[in-house]
């Protein structure tokens, strides 16, 4: 039963493809591979299974096994009571179909990358629009975009940074700040783990 909620939000129709540096395509996690994945990783291992993920020049940026799907536990609880969500960073559309599941009225992307827009994009606005929900999407940075006085959403998410790193605390910081009056709740990804790794691990 555990599973359940990863088995949801995974995002097998993702088409796969190739546009500049970024790839979308999937790959299989087999028994033996999770076991030692476990030893090294312990909450972190990546279950069994086939996956997809979103690579550029070779390096995963993105996939929708359970550990990454689990960074977006917060949100997408958030989406069960949500009309309009904002999410910055488009990435392999995890949030984004967790949104159109939850029957999220109006989803506003911002995503600073033009191939991975054509790689992913498409198929979440024709997926939102036979949902019945408003999908936006557009390119720009998230930490220079401007959204009209008076925007605002039910949940605003920040996942623009491809590592857990604490020096993604300061942006994260610059965002939260800017949103704090335009939303109801907000998120960044990774955020715990990124204060943990600056405090040594030390809670």
């Amino acid at each position: 039963m555990r599973e359940l909620w990863s088995q949801k939000y995974k995002v097998p129709d993702v088409p796969e493809g190739e546009s500049g540096p970024w790839k979308i395509d999937s790959f299989t996690v087999d028994e033996d591979a999770a076991r030692l994945d476990i030893i090294d990783s312990g909450a972190r291992a990546v279950r069994p299974g086939t996956y997809k993920r979103l690579t550029r020049n070779g390096s995963v940026i993105m996939s929708d096994t359970n550990v990454e799907l689990r960074d977006h536990l917060f949100l997408f609880g958030r989406m069960k009571d949500a009309s309009s969500v904002l999410i910055h960073g488009l990435g392999l559309g995890c949030a984004v179909n967790a949104a159109i599941l939850h029957g999220v009225a109006r989803i506003d992307v911002v995503e600073l990358d033009a191939d991975v827009i054509k790689l992913v994009g498409r198929h979440y606005v024709d997926k939102a629009t036979k949902s019945g929900v408003q999908l936006n999407i557009y390119r720009g940075d998230a930490r220079t975009y401007r959204f009209p006085p008076g925007a605002s959403w039910d949940a605003v998410w920040h996942d623009i940074w491809d590592t857990i790193c604490p020096d993604n605390l300061k942006t994260m910081g610059t965002l939260h700040r800017r949103y704090e009056r335009r939303c109801k709740w907000q998120g960044s990804w990774a955020r715990p783990e990124c204060e943990l790794v600056r405090t040594g691990g030390r809670s």
